[in-house]
Formats: C-alpha cells, sequence, structure tokens
C-alpha cells in the first residue's frame, strides 16, 4: 500500500483535525523537567533585564500580615497569599504580547538571553491565574478544566509605567520561600545581570536591597602578543574595557543564618555550605545590614564572523540564529579590596568566589558550570541546555558555537591576565610584590571545571594559547617567560636570565603546572648557564654563588656531572681589583682554614680565599677538582715576593716584619719533616740569599746568624729565641751557624768594628786588680783601650763617662760597658782609673746653653737635671736663654711657655711633653689667662674642625671663668669655620647638627641654614655662645619666601610642603609679630596649590576618578579654599584650590584666600508651588523632628538654635528647582549649565526651604546643613542624610537620643485615640437611635418566604425549648432593599462588612461576579445551598483546617479567619445545647469564668442558628487565645473562637456579655456577618469576589429574619 497518498493533503476525502493539546499537563512537565533553583524569579527577572529596567521589585504578601517590628520572629512561618514581581523596563509591546500567550515561541532577538519561550510559565508553579500590566494593557491566564485560556484588555482604567506580573498563590499553606537562599542567589545573579537595582518585600517591608553602580568604562589596551581570535577564526575580541564596580547590599540579619529558614533547598545545598561556615557571628537577627563592594568589571567586546549555513544550523536547534555581536564579561577582585569585607557582610560573599569550586558560568543568571578559574565568567551568548543550568555541549552545531565562545573567554582573561602583570606598580618590591603577584595569579589559576570537565579545558585552552609572550613573576617583577627560568636551586649568578619566584611556584603549582604544560616556562639548562657564563666575568660575591648553585646540582642531580663540570670552562673570575681575568679551569689549590694566615698571600693558581672560605674542603675537591695549598707552596711564594718586593705589604713582608717572619717558620716547622728533600732544597736555594732570619740584630741571612749565644762574643747576631725554638734541625738546614769559628774569635779580639774583647780585656783586668801595681793603673789610664761607646774608637778613661743610662742618653763619650753597675767592684776600679761619674752643675748649664746644640741633646739634659734636682743641692736659679723646646721642636724661655697641651691649639708653645710633668723645677707656669685666649681667638680663628673642636672645648672648660660680657662679645664674632663653604660664621648665626639624629625635618633645615657638629664639649661652648639645635619658625618662614621654588624642590614632595605650611600656620601667632614677613608672604608665590586636569576631554563635570592633580606654588588670592566640595567638583578644573588640610586652609585664609563659597554662587529658578498634601506634611514633620535630633547629637559649629530654627523656617514644595551656577574667580565669571536639584535654600531674615519631590535627601541634607551650621563641612551634609532617612531605631543604636522624639509621637498617638473613642461613641448613640425606629408589624411586606418564625423568649442555652414555627413566615427582603429596617440593617451590617472584612463597598459585593450586577434569582439558590451544606464535625480532633485561605484580588484585604497558623484541637467533653466545645492539647482545664463565657456564647449562637434554619450541631465553640482567627470552616463544620466573645474587636462593635439586651443585642450585630462569612466557605475555599459574594446573598437572604430578631431583644 502506498502510505504516502493518504499523508498526501491533496485530492484527500479525509479532512484534516487540530490535535488537541492538554496545556496544564504540557506546562506542568515542562516545569518538571525545568529544574533551576528560583526559576520563577530568574526567569522574571531576566525578562526585566531585557526589556532595559534598572529597577526590580518582588513583593510577597502574606496571608498573616507581618509588621516590621516583628518580622525577624514571624517571617519564617509566614505563608504566601500572592506574588507580585514588578520592573521600570519598557512597556511591552503587541509583540511580547503575542509571545506571551504562545507556549515555547521564544525570542528571536538576538541581543535577548531566553531562546526556549518556557521562562515566563515558570509563574504558574505558584499560581494558576497570573496576570500582567503593563502601560494601558493587562492581561490574565487562567485554566478552564484544562485548558490554558487568557483574557486581555488593552484599555485598563489606570497606566502603569512599571511592568507588574501579579501571581495569587494557588495553596494558600505555601510558606515563603528560603529567603535565605533567595538573597543569596539573587546577591550572586545580579552581578552580571543589567539590573542596577533590586528589592525584596514582605508585606511592604523591605527585607533586601541589592544596589550597583558603576564608574565609566575605562579602555584597556590588548596586548600585540594576544592572539585575539578563536582557532577556527569564527570570534574575534576587537576590545577590551573595565568598570570600577560597587556593589551595596542591605537586609535583615536573620538572611545570613541558613537555619532560620529550617526547609530545603537545592541551592542551598549545593551553594550555601561555604556561606554558613562565614556566619561565625549570629548577631541579632532584627539588625539592618548595609555593606558594600568595590570589584572590576571587565568586559571584552566581541565580533562574530561565521556562515551562513552554521547561523542556520544554530537557529534550527535553538529557534534564533547567532548574533552579530558579543560580549564576555568577569568580575576581578583589586588589590585594595579589604577581605574584612566578606567577615563583616557575609551576604556579599555570594559576590565574588572564594575558589575556583565556586566560579560560576553567567548566561545572564548564574549555571551550575563552574569556570575552572577563580572568576565569574558571564557570556551572554552561550548556549544553555533548557533548564539553563549548563553548557550545551551535546548538539553538534551547539557544542562548536560553545566551545569557541568558551575559548573566547580563555582569550578575555588571558588579555587581563597581561594587562594586570604588565600595569604592576614599580614601586612594590619584595614581599609585597609577591603579595601584589599573587593576588593575581589567584585569580586566573586554572583547575578542573564541574559538573562538565570539557567547560573548564576549554576556557583553559583559551587562556593558555592566546599568547606565548606570558608575563612572568620573578621577586620583584613580571618579566616576559622568554627571560624566565625555573631552576630548583637559586643562581642569582646568571644575566640576562630571571628565576621564577619561588614563593609563588609553590603556592600556585598548578597554574605554573599549566604554564609548563603549555611550554611558557621552561627549566634552566645548561646551555642557559653557559650563555649567561659568557656574558659576565664574575666577582667574588658572584663566584660564591655559582659555586653554591654547583654544588646544590651536584647534590640535587639536576644535570649531568659532566655537564656541571664543563661549565668551569666557560666561568672566569675577576678580583674586586680587576688586577687578572682567569678560567676557573686554571685554578689548582683552595686555601684551607688550617696552615698560614687568611691574609697571607697566594699563589695565583690558588682559588681566593674569600670564595673557597664558605665551602668545605670536600666541597672544593668535589666541585673543582682543587687540592688544598700546601704550606711549603704559599711560604717559597711569599719568600719570592719578599725577595722582589711587588705585590706584597710592608706589613706582611717578612723582610720588613719579624713577626711575619716568625708566623712564616713556625708554620713551616710544622710541616717539615714530612717534606720530600728536593722540596726542603728548593726552600734552602730560595732563602739563602734572603734576610729572612729574625735575629737581635734585625733580619739577616741564614748564614749570618746564630743558633745560640756565645757569651765571650755578645755581639753576635743570634736567633730570636722564640724562632729558635721551633724546630733546630730545620733552622740548621737552611744555613743558621751554631759556633764561632777560633780563627774569628782571634780576629775579632783586635777588630775596631765590634770591640766585643776589650770589655773582656778589661774585665780581665778588673778580675785581677789586687794584683795589679800602680804603674799598671797609669798605664791603663793613660792607654787610649777603652771603647767609646757609640764610636769605633778606642779612648783614654778620663775622657769617658760612666756608661749609666742618663749619660748614655746625653751623648757624652761613654765607655762601652755591657752590664756596667756604678756599686760594682769593677764600676769603682773604673772610676779610679779616672771615669767620669757625675756632670757637674755649671757644666750643665753650659751645655743646656750652646746654640748649637741639638733639640735631642738639650732635652736630655733637661731630663738629667729633672732627675737629679734638689732645691738645695742641684738647682739651676735662673736662666734667659730659650732651653724650653714646645711640641714643634721651637725653643723658649722659661716664661713663655706653657704646661697645658689643650692650650697648644690657640699657638701657645707648649713645653715638650717629655718634660712637661717636671717643668715646674724652672718655674714654667702651667696655662695662659682668660684674657689671653679670648684675644687669639678672636684673632686667629680655628681653620679646621679638629682645631675648632680643641679650641672650643678648651674655652668650654674654661666657660665658668668667662663673664656675661665676654660670651656676648664672641656670640656675634665669626670664630666657628664653616668647613666645606671656607668661611667663618657667629656662633649666634649656627645651629648645632645631632649626627645620631635622621629627623628629616632637621635634615631639611640643613639644605637651608648653617648647621655645625664638633664634640659635645665645642658644642656645649657654642651653644654658651648663643648657638642653638634648629632654626625657629620666624627664620624658617623667611627663607621659604625669598625662594619658595629652591625650598619646595628640597623638600621633595608635596606632602612635606604641606608639612612645613602646617608648621606656619600653628605659629601663626609668632609670624604676626614680623609684619614686614606677613606682607612678603601675602604677595609670595609660596603656597601650595592644587590645580586639576581633566584625563578625559569629554569630562567636564569635575569627576575626581578621571582627573590628574597637579601641585604648584601660587600667591594666598591665587588659592580658593574648598569648603563646599559639591561647587568645588562642578569648578574643579578651572581653579586653583588648597590641598583640603583643615590647618593649612586656616592658614590660607589669614594671608588673604578666599573659599569657595565666598566666590560661588547659585541662582534658582523655582518652579510653581504645589498645595501641601499627607505627603509634604509629614516631609516637613520629619525634617524639623530629624534636625532636633542632628542638632542636639552635634553641637559644634552651630550658628542658630533649633528654637530659632523652627520660626524661620520657611518649607515651599515646588514643581521643580533649577539652578544657574557660576565662579568669580581671578576677575573671570565661570558658570556651568543650569541643573535640576531636589531642594534649595534662601537665607535671610527668614529661611525658605524649596523642596521638589521625589525628595533629593543629599540635597536637601546639604540646604539644611548650610542654615544649621556656621561653616559646614563636607562630611555634615553625609551625616544629614543618614539623620534624616535611617530608623529611630538605627539611629538610636548609634547613639542619638531619640527619646524625645517616641515620647512626643506616643502623645500624638494618645490624642489620636481619644479623638476616635468619641468617634464610636457618637456612632453607637447613632445605631441606638435607627434601631428604635424599626416598625413593630413587618410583616406586611409585600413579598414573604416561608421560614419558621424566631422565638420572642429568651433561649435556654443548654436545652433551647422556644423552636421556629412554620405558621408563621418571616418576610423576604425586596431586591430593591426597601423599607426602613432593610436600609437600617443594610447600613449596619454594611459596616460590620467593612470593618471586619476589609472596607469593601456593600453594594457592589452583592453584584454577580460573572454579570458584574446585582442577581435577585440567584440570591436565594445561592444562599439556600450555603446554609445547607454545613454540618456536624464527626471527630474529636482539628489539625490544620483547609479552608484558611489566601484572599484573591488586589483590593480584598486580610480578615480574621485568614491566619494560617496551624490548628491542633480537642474535644474538652462540654456541650451546651448540642455546641461541642474544643480547646488546644496542651491545655488540660477550663476556668470557671471561661466555661461561663462559652455558655452566654452558645445562647447568641443557638438564635442564630435559628435564623439560619440549620441545626445546632453545625456550630462548634473553641477557646484559644493564642489564635488570632475568630472563626474557620473545617470541612463544612463550623467553628468560632470564644475568647474572641466579649472582647474588643477593632474598636468597632460591643464590649461585654450577652446578659443585657444592648449587649446580647450588640453581639448578634457582630456574630451574625461572620457566621454568613464561614458558611460562605462551604462553596468558596477562598477569599474572593466568589467568596464575597456568597456572603453576602446569605445575608440579604437571612436579613428579614435576623432583624426580626432583633426587635425582640429589648
Amino acid at each position: 500500500m502506498n502510505y504516502s497518498l493518504f499523508r498526501s493533503s491533496e485530492s484527500n476525502p479525509i479532512s484534516a483535525n487540530v490535535v488537541t493539546v492538554n496545556h496544564k499537563a504540557l506546562i506542568t512537565r515542562t516545569l518538571t523537567k525545568y529544574p533551576v533553583d528560583y526559576a520563577l524569579f530568574r526567569e522574571l527577572v531576566q525578562n526585566g533585564a531585557d526589556a532595559g529596567a534598572s529597577t526590580v521589585r518582588i513583593s510577597f504578601t502574606t496571608n498573616e500580615g507581618l509588621r516590621k517590628e516583628s518580622i525577624a520572629d514571624t517571617i519564617k512561618d509566614a505563608t504566601v497569599k500572592g506574588l507580585q514581581i514588578s520592573n521600570n523596563g519598557s512597556i511591552f509591546q503587541s509583540s511580547d504580547w503575542k509571545r506571551l500567550r504562545e507556549i515555547a515561541s521564544g525570542n528571536p532577538d538576538e541581543s535577548k538571553i531566553g531562546a526556549f519561550g518556557v521562562g515566563f510559565y515558570s509563574v504558574f508553579s505558584v499560581t494558576e491565574e497570573p496576570l500582567v500590566h503593563s502601560g494601558d494593557s493587562m492581561m490574565c491566564f487562567f485554566y478552564i478544566k484544562d485548558q490554558l485560556n487568557y483574557r486581555f484588555t488593552d484599555k485598563t482604567p489606570t497606566h502603569s509605567e512599571w511592568t507588574i506580573i501579579d501571581l495569587p498563590y494557588s495553596h494558600n499553606d505555601q510558606n515563603l520561600p528560603d529567603l535565605s537562599g533567595l538573597t543569596a542567589f539573587l546577591t550572586q545573579s545580579l552581578t552580571f545581570i543589567k539590573v542596577s537595582n533590586l528589592q525584596i518585600l514582605v508585606d511592604d517591608i523591605l527585607v533586601y536591597s541589592f544596589s550597583k553602580t558603576s564608574s565609566p568604562s575605562k579602555s584597556i589596551p590588548i596586548s600585540s602578543h594576544i592572539s585575539p581570535q578563536t582557532p577556527n577564526k569564527t570570534l574575534k575580541l576587537t576590545s577590551l574595557a573595565s568598570q570600577d564596580t560597587t556593589i551595596s547590599l542591605s537586609y535583615f540579619r536573620f538572611l545570613e543564618d541558613l537555619d532560620y529558614f529550617s526547609r530545603d533547598s537545592t541551592y542551598l545545598k549545593r551553594g550555601l555550605k561555604l556561606f554558613s561556615n562565614l556566619v561565625t557571628n549570629k548577631s541579632d537577627p532584627k539588625q539592618w545590614c548595609e555593606g558594600s563592594v568595590n570589584l572590576v568589571m571587565v568586559t571584552g567586546e566581541v565580533t562574530v564572523n561565521i556562515s551562513t549555513k552554521f547561523s542556520n544550523q544554530i537557529k534550527q536547534a535553538v529557534l534564533k540564529a547567532p548574533p552579530k555581536k558579543s560580549s564576555i564579561s568577569f568580575l576581578y577582585k583589586p588589590y585594595t579590596q579589604a577581605s574584612d569585607t566578606y567577615n563583616s557582610y557575609p551576604m556579599l560573599s555570594h559576590v565574588f568566589p572564594s575558589s575556583g569550586i565556586d566560579s560560576k558560568i553567567f548566561i545572564g543568571f548564574p549555571t551550575k558550570q563552574s569556570t575552572g578559574f577563580s572568576l565569574h565568567i558571564h557570556a551572554p551568548h552561550l548556549i544553555p541546555t533548557m533548564e539553563r543550568t549548563a553548557v550545551d555541549l551535546s548538539n553538534t552545531h551547539v557544542c562548536d558555537w560553545n566551545k569557541d565562545m568558551l575559548a573566547l573567554c580563555g582569550i578575555v582573561l588571558c588579555s587581563y591576565y597581561t594587562e594586570s602583570a604588565n600595569s604592576t606598580p614599580q614601586d612594590l618590591g619584595g614581599s609585597e610584590f609577591t603579595k601584589y603577584a599573587g593576588h593575581i595569579i589567584s585569580q586566573f589559576t586554572t583547575g578542573t571545571s564541574s559538573p562538565d570537565k570539557a567547560v573548564g579545558y576549554s576556557i583553559a585552552m583559551g587562556f593558555w594559547n592566546a599568547s606565548k609572550n606570558f608575563p612572568l613573576p620573578t621577586n620583584d617583577r613580571f618579566v616576559s617567560n622568554a627571560l624566565i627560568r625555573v631552576s630548583p636551586d637559586p643562581c642569582s649568578f646568571l644575566k640576562g636570565i630571571h628565576l621564577l619566584n619561588k614563593d609563588l611556584q609553590n603556592k600556585y603549582s598548578s597554574f605554573f603546572q599549566r604554564a609548563r604544560d603549555f611550554e611558557i616556562i621552561k627549566d634552566l639548562s645548561i646551555q642557559d648557564v653557559k650563555n649567561s657564563l659568557n656574558k659576565v666575568t664574575m666577582n667574588s660575591i658572584q663566584l660564591v654563588q655559582f659555586l653554591k648553585w654547583l654544588n646544590s646540582a651536584l647534590t640535587t642531580k639536576s644535570f649531568a656531572e659532566s655537564d656541571l663540570t664543563s661549565l668551569l670552562s666557560y666561568a672566569y673570575y675577576s678580583p674586586e681589583s680587576g688586577e687578572y681575568v682567569k678560567s676557573l679551569a686554571t685554578f689548582q689549590y683552595y686555601k684551607p682554614a688550617q696552615g698560614l694566615p687568611s691574609e697571607y698571600p697566594i699563589p695565583d693558581n690558588c682559588l681566593p680565599n674569600e670564595v673557597s672560605a664558605g665551602f668545605s674542603s670536600s666541597k672544593m675537591v668535589s666541585l673543582m677538582g682543587l687540592q688544598a695549598l700546601p704550606t711549603e707552596v704559599q711560604f717559597m711564594h711569599i719568600i719570592k715576593l719578599a725577595k722582589t718586593g711587588k705585590g706584597l705589604k710592608d706589613e706582611l713582608n717578612p723582610v720588613i716584619n719579624i713577626s711575619v717572619s716568625k708566623v712564616l717558620f713556625e708554620a713551616l716547622s710544622v710541616v717539615w719533616n714530612g717534606l720530600q728533600p728536593n722540596v726542603r732544597k728548593d726552600i734552602k736555594d730560595e732563602v739563602a740569599d734572603c734576610s729572612v732570619i729574625a735575629t737581635q740584630k734585625g733580619m739577616l741571612t741564614p748564614s749570618k746568624t746564630y743558633i745560640d749565644r756565645i757569651p765571650a762574643f755578645p755581639a753576635l747576631p743570634v736567633v730570636l729565641p722564640e724562632v729558635a725554638t721551633l724546630a733546630r734541625s730545620m733552622l740548621i738546614y737552611l744555613g743558621v751557624r751554631e759556633t764561632v769559628e777560633p780563627k774569628y774569635a782571634l780576629s775579632l779580639i783586635d777588630c775596631k768594628e765590634t770591640h766585643i774583647s776589650i770589655p773582656e780585656l778589661v774585665q780581665y783586668f778588673v778580675n785581677q786588680r789586687k794584683r795589679l801595681k800602680e804603674e799598671d793603673l797609669r798605664l791603663l789610664s793613660s792607654l787610649s783601650i777603652f771603647p767609646r761607646a757609640g764610636t769605633d774608637s778606642f779612648a783614654k778613661i778620663s775622657e769617658l763617662y760612666s756608661p749609666i743610662q742618663s749619660h748614655i742618653a746625653l751623648d757624652l763619650p761613654v765607655l762601652l760597658w755591657n752590664g756596667y753597675d756604678p756599686g760594682s767592684d769593677s764600676a769603682k776600679f773604673l772610676v779610679k782609673l779616672g771615669l767620669i761619674d757625675h756632670i757637674p752643675i755649671d757644666k750643665w748649664s753650659a751645655l743646656v746653653s750652646q746654640k748649637n746644640i741639638t733639640p735631642e741633646r738639650r732635652l736630655k739634659l733637661l731630663h738629667y737635671y729633672f732627675q737629679n734636682y734638689d732645691s738645695k743641692t742641684y738647682c739651676v736659679k735662673s736662666i734667659s736663654s730659650p732651653i724650653i723646646p714646645d711640641n714643634k721642636g721651637n725653643l723658649h724661655a722659661v716664661n713663655e711657655c706653657f704646661t697645658d697641651p689643650d692650650v697648644e691649639c690657640f699657638g701657645f708653645p707648649i713645653v715638650q711633653s717629655d718634660i712637661r710633668r717636671e717643668a715646674w723645677k724652672l718655674n714654667i707656669k702651667e696655662h695662659p689667662s682668660t684674657q689671653q685666649l679670648i684675644d687669639m681667638l678672636m684673632k686667629s680663628p680655628p681653620r679646621t674642625k679638629a682645631a675648632a673642636n680643641a679650641q672650643f672645648s678648651l674655652m668650654s672648660k674654661m666657660v665658668q671663668q668667662l663673664s656675661r660680657a665676654d660670651l656676648n662679645k664672641l656670640s656675634w664674632q665669626k670664630i666657628v669655620p664653616l668647613v666645606n663653604q671656607d668661611r667663618f660664621q657667629a656662633p649666634a648665626d649656627l645651629f648645632i647638627e645631632n649626627p645620631d639624629d635622621n629627623d628629616p625635618e632637621i635634615q631639611f633645615y640643613k639644605e637651608i641654614f648653617d648647621f655645625v657638629s664638633f664634640n659635645s664639649a665645642a658644642n656645649m661652648f657654642l651653644m654658651k655662645c648663643g648657638a642653638r639645635n634648629k632654626p625657629d619658625i620666624v627664620e624658617i618662614a623667611s627663607s621659604v619666601v625669598a625662594d619658595p621654588d629652591r625650598i619646595y624642590r628640597l623638600v621633595g614632595s608635596p606632602a612635606r610642603y604641606e608639612q612645613l605650611l602646617a608648621q606656619f600656620s600653628l605659629e601663626m601667632e609668632k609670624l604676626k609679630k614680623h609684619k614686614d614677613l606677613i606682607y612678603q608672604m601675602k604677595k609670595c608665590k609660596f603656597l601650595l596649590g592644587v590645580s586639576y586636569t581633566a584625563l578625559n576631554a569629554g569630562d567636564i563635570d569635575g569627576d575626581a576618578t578621571n582627573s590628574s592633580r597637579n601641585y604648584v606654588l601660587a600667591t594666598p588670592s591665587d588659592i580658593v579654599i574648598v569648603d563646599d566640595v559639591v561647587a568645588f567638583n562642578l569648578f574643579r578644573y578651572e581653579i586653583i584650590s588648597s590641598p583640603m588640610h583643615r590647618i593649612l586652609d586656616s592658614f590660607y585664609l589669614k594671608l588673604g584666600s578666599r573659599s569657595v563659597r565666598d566666590i560661588y554662587f547659585e541662582v534658582p529658578d523655582i518652579g510653581p508651588e504645589i498645595p501641601e498634601d499627607k505627603a509634604s506634611a509629614d516631609l516637613k514633620a520629619q525634617i524639623l523632628e530629624r534636625c532636633w535630633l542632628y542638632m542636639e547629637s552635634s553641637p559644634r559649629d552651630l550658628k542658630l538654635k533649633y528654637s530659632k530654627l523652627e520660626k524661620i523656617i520657611k518649607f515651599h514644595f515646588v514643581k521643580k528647582i533649577m539652578v544657574n551656577r557660576f565662579l568669580e574667580y581671578q576677575g573671570r565669571k565661570i558658570s556651568k549649565k543650569p541643573d535640576s536639584v531636589g531642594a534649595f535654600l534662601k537665607y535671610g531674615q527668614e529661611a525658605d526651604l524649596f523642596i521638589s519631590f521625589p525628595v533629593d535627601w543629599f540635597n536637601l541634607s546639604r540646604a539644611l546643613v548650610l542654615l544649621i551650621h556656621e561653616s559646614p563641612e563636607p562630611e555634615y551634609a553625609t551625616v544629614m542624610e543618614a539623620v534624616l532617612q535611617r530608623p529611630l531605631t538605627e539611629l538610636e543604636k548609634r547613639g542619638y537620643n531619640v527619646d524625645r522624639i517616641i515620647r512626643r509621637r506616643e502623645a500624638a498617638q494618645r490624642e489620636q485615640s481619644e479623638k476616635l473613642q468619641a468617634i464610636l461613641q457618637q456612632e453607637n448613640q447613632k445605631k441606638a437611635q435607627v434601631a428604635n425606629a424599626i416598625p413593630e408589624n413587618v410583616s406586611s411586606s409585600p413579598s414573604v418566604i416561608e421560614k419558621k418564625p424566631v422565638s420572642l423568649a429568651k433561649s435556654e442555652p443548654k436545652a433551647p425549648s422556644n423552636q421556629l414555627q412554620k405558621s408563621s413566615p418571616l418576610p423576604k427582603p425586596p431586591s430593591g432593599g426597601g423599607g426602613l429596617l432593610a436600609k437600617s440593617m443594610k447600613q449596619t451590617l454594611s459596616k460590620a462588612f467593612n470593618n471586619s472584612f476589609g472596607g469593601n463597598d456593600f453594594s457592589k459585593l452583592m453584584n454577580n461576579p460573572a454579570t458584574g450586577k446585582a442577581d435577585a434569582s440567584g440570591i436565594e439558590s445561592t444562599a439556600s445551598s450555603a446554609m445547607k451544606m454545613s454540618k456536624s464535625h464527626s471527630g474529636k480532633d482539628i489539625v490544620s483546617p483547609e479552608t484558611l485561605v489566601q484572599a484573591e484580588g488586589p483590593n480584598v484585604q486580610n480578615s480574621l479567619c485568614d491566619y494560617t497558623g496551624s490548628k491542633n484541637l480537642t474535644a474538652c467533653g462540654l456541650e451546651f445545647g448540642g455546641i461541642s466545645v474544643y480547646i488546644p492539647k496542651d491545655v488540660h482545664s477550663m476556668s470557671d469564668d471561661t466555661i461561663l463565657k462559652c455558655e452566654e456564647f452558645s445562647a447568641v449562637l443557638h438564635l442564630l442558628s435559628q435564623v439560619f434554619d440549620i441545626s445546632i450541631k453545625s456550630f462548634h465553640i473553641f477557646v484559644d487565645p493564642h489564635d488570632r482567627t475568630m472563626g474557620f470552616n473545617y470541612n463544612k463544620s463550623l467553628f468560632f473562637n470564644a475568647a474572641y466573645y466579649g472582647m474588643d474587636i477593632k474598636k468597632s462593635h460591643y464590649s461585654g456579655s450577652a446578659s443585657g439586651g444592648s449587649t446580647k443585642k450588640k453581639a448578634l450585630e457582630f456574630w451574625f456577618p461572620i457566621v454568613c462569612h464561614e458558611m460562605a466557605h462551604n462553596i468558596a475555599p477562598q477569599h474572593g469576589q466568589q467568596h464575597s459574594y456568597i456572603s453576602e446573598s446569605i445575608v440579604q437572604y437571612n436579613i428579614g429574619r435576623f432583624a426580626e430578631l432583633l426587635s425582640t431583644i429589648q
């Protein structure tokens, strides 16, 4: 069979039919497959954003009617009646209305995020009757069976500028959504949505507010190294820009507590665990929190270049084509953002992710897909899955598009990372740079994304493939990855190569591992090291660093040992002196710790000690293959240097320095026994001709020295004992002699050079003196055989002096005699022979007075005199000759010189130090007189610092002897040298410097004034003469005025110059005493001013963030003091302003500067006044109230008292206020274009305050502080704004005294309450008058309904015997409501309904909801059906009645049965005439009074049951004073709360029991409409128009019988 014929529509006789769709099932299943957290809210907020809305408002209405003061306690259990979501975006167009009524039609607009067309239908998750009101049009939806229908009108009576979506909830027992999770979700979601403000209200109470503000966009350059296109060239990044974004939140504290709403949530399970952990301090849940966080929004603009085929494929898949342009945004946390903000306000933690796990892909709203980076990314044109929770990578073409878009996300991130790294501040270094770089890297560190790893992988691929020139961090800056290497070991010796920051590498290992995977960074290679070594010759420090790296590399085996060894031939070393350059491969030795001292010279093939000192011997061997330097090699090297005298310092030359020789031979002796014979011979040959052996006669060659002393020949050069004891055999081997040869000894006896044998011969004669004869003695005295010391000659004994020290010192011809002892026998023998043993005094005077005497000889003679001085026997009376030498060797007479060495600095001759202590023996004075010192100081002041120290220190010692006249005389004498300037200065013009004082202020003064610093004693003397520690303020000011440009340069920064000017301000009283100085200040350009330059040529409004500050020096008259920030911001580019420093402002004003308020003028253009209404009256009262509070809390700088403020302020409410602003500056008039403001103040005899609506609180606050304060500070307006707007409770927490205001309000409320009571009494009187006017005979009404008549007797509660009789029908009132009784009852019941059930118009409620008109024929059937449905409750317990429902419709207000608190009642066993009594299960007994009240209440209910002609068992009583409902309907059983019987309900009905006639009548009037209301719930479970119609039908149907009942009660 050919099935195609059946399918064909042509010539087919079988007709086509439309397939029907079950709309309710379709929508329900669609929503079931759309499991997005808070789908309803995200879709409707997104719709507002697509419409260009700046503000979205979410408003819940509860069944309970919450109050602000108790909302924290009641909101958790509140149930929702309805929800409105409104936005101020574009009004719906016809196309929007069309799409709204079409399921899954989608939005074809490429710029809009929605694609599948199911977003709006999320409203059916909470309601079955959604309504949309936008502009003049309205559309509502409703089901007829399972088919969705709509009703539309474009002529609504009320025009709405907002688009309002009204959603009455379908179920009356549904709790509020979890606001903790919802606000957390919205806080995170709104970061990218183009909605600036969002509010959540519950019963018109603001519980949460989101605000987002952004600065103007700033362009970011895209690095030329960035590849801006995706691999297949479909997407291209064209530009990049950033905006500083501030997100502010205000909310109740209970929204931070996840346990507050103890209901589960998918979003909570997955996203809010971290949020819960952040709330460490659960404060008062009623607290209102306000916090903000600053972030950077980075946006990249993208162009799309795809084929038409691919575009059609995408359109076929998602119902819309890809856009021609797109954008990608992400949030970046700036380095300056304090982390404490998130701890103080945990709600803000949802704005920025704490890790890559918490980051989200945003497609308008956040998906459940993480980015893999620590950043939220917004890609509005990514294509999500239908439920919008993930990125769609299943469809082939959609997958290709999404992967390209994700790759471009990575390119955008890479571009901003590159710019952030390249823009690192230059002044960062060390740990601060590491923190800064870590902050950047932490946000671009990639990890695994979830749930789909492919998403994060695509972004990472785009990021790491975007550029091969990545900036990466070293220890102090970012550099290109081409110049950076990774090394496990430090290698700072390298040049041209940077190492990756080790700390960051360890902390962000995953980031750098990715960089390594993509070959962005490389490990340090041997070739890198070779290239670096070829570029540089290392000094000692670098060589040590190289060897340490080499050692570490060998230890860790980072490289092959052969490669590391080969580096030695590339490494070159040069000492700091630069005397040579050597390859490391040429070194043979290293200097070990043992052996010769480290400072001793080493051979060129030995590694310098400063290099090898840090390494062990084993390291030197393993690193470079070096040997320890042998002592013998170093010994011979030093000997060679000593023989040539080149390259060897004197202090290390063994030929010159005996101690060096000792050290050398001591070190050689240690190793001598281990030396090979050939080495020993080499050493012997080397020292043979070198005078390196230390003897008592100096340094000699070995062959000229003797190992031991020979007594017979004491003049022989003998090796010093400390050397001789080292190694005797070594010294003998080297050539030192042991004995004197006989021939040599014989030659010495007659040798005139040594005379060594003569004393021995004389000693021989002395020893034989007793055997000598006289002729032998004469012969000895006459022979010139006695050696004269110090000469080669011999002399007679009588020509020689005894060889005592004093004679030797005087250069007298003395006998050469070793060990001469004047008391010995040999000395006495020599004196007997004629030896002179004492100089006679006359001989001494002649000798010392000789003209050609040498200074040394004269000095020795003086010492000789002092040693032998005796005031009686050996004393010179007087000598006039200049015989006293001073320290310079000049001779002076005794009365011309002094012994105090300190006076020498003045030029006075000082006795030579050797004779100074005993100079008194020649009558020499200690020091000159003070007058002599002053005269000398003035005549010849010191020229050097040393001389000044000496002279002034001496004067300091004698300062007590100086008179005040002497000090004054010296203070103005130029006696102090300024050494570096080659001039002198008087002490009074100088300042003493403290070298240890690093105070920048003093350092600055030194650049201007003359500072000197001597020793402490000299400084003290100068201070006595008028010198000071620092200049006074007048001197400083004079210097600044004399040359302000120079001083400004010396200061070095505007901040320091501000400090200098601040000192002038603080010392103004001193400066004012110098009128000439003040005059110069007023004319001089020395004050620091600020001029602003716009960075953007289009900035004409003075945006501080878009301008640069330039500091200039100007005259006082050219500088303007900023005392009005608002005015200043308008004209900042046209003036020179002060630096905004309060102390400086005062100073500037005193010198003639003018303030902004002095030159700024505002000319208002005020619109017509508007009549005062309640809003303006309330605002006026609020302003006066808060002004009092502000002035009481801020008493400083007030220009008037509050009492005067109340009298003079006049309020004017106008339509608009325009202000013309201009400035008069430097003879010019500078104006701005007129601007609209919300408030303006005219202040004269009275203060006229003009205000326009809506209220501009800041301008209003600014006007008020101008009125209140003499000189208002900029922050005053902000404080006033807070006082005007914040609630009193919050102000009280901030320390404001609000008690007076509260007492005033309470008094006003009491007065209003008293007035209300009076009105109620009047109403009750009127009701009584109406009741008395009812005719007795009401049976004459033209139409009646056959009913049982009501008994006129009093009914008994327990056994009512008076029943309605069929023979006594009650009249049915006509439809028109004619007759006095009907009208009176209608008025009474109308008031009852209005008061009890929302204030609706009674007559309107009687209209049939279907027709909108009164329908008399339907009233009877409706009322009868509702009454007959009432039945008795068969069970014992009552739990959560079903009919406690939410009211429908915008005009239906809460009734007293709307409360949704759960019921948990049980029958208590009491029954009054068939009426059962129920009490709460937790109540076990009732008081007698309560039982009596129930009994009385049952009597009223019995009477009412007869009016309605229903079984008394349909009525039930419950007693619960804590329940807010007066009655409820439970499965068509009627329950009424006896707790309200006899109570004052809304102050409009009755008070007291039903025992009296009037009170019983009032009770019946009160409970009759309540019974009608609950009966209506038998048909209409929900409150609404239908319920109202049924309620009024029951009233209308029974009003005649009820009126008859009332007429019988007296």
